[in-house]
């Protein structure tokens, strides 16, 4: 839940924040090679989710083999129509 703020307590709190200055004491990459360090997260991230979308795709296409194996139909399945619409989110994405 939000807390609701006085004007009086924003202004104490406001002024308690500029005495302990926390932005001096910030984290962070400070030199290069931190900074350049640091740039690869996303690139690591997204690689990592580009894996997990690949990885649940495969499950999908062998969760559609499978049903297509048991019920012996060749029907486009709930599993299919997810599989496409996922597919056509992915494009609308890049």
């Amino acid at each position: 839940m939000a807390r609701n703020w006085t004007p009086e307590a924003r202004a104490k709190q406001s002024e308690l924040i500029r005495t302990w200055k926390p932005w001096k004491r910030s984290t962070g990459a400070r030199t290069p090679q931190g900074k350049a360090i640091s740039a690869q997260n996303r690139v690591k991230s997204l690689a990592a989710a580009k894996q997990r979308i690949e990885d649940a795709r495969k499950a999908l296409r062998e969760a559609e083999a499978e049903h297509t194996r048991l019920t012996g139909r060749d029907t486009v399945s709930p599993f299919a129509q997810l599989a496409t619409e996922m597919n056509r989110l992915a494009k609308i994405r890049r």
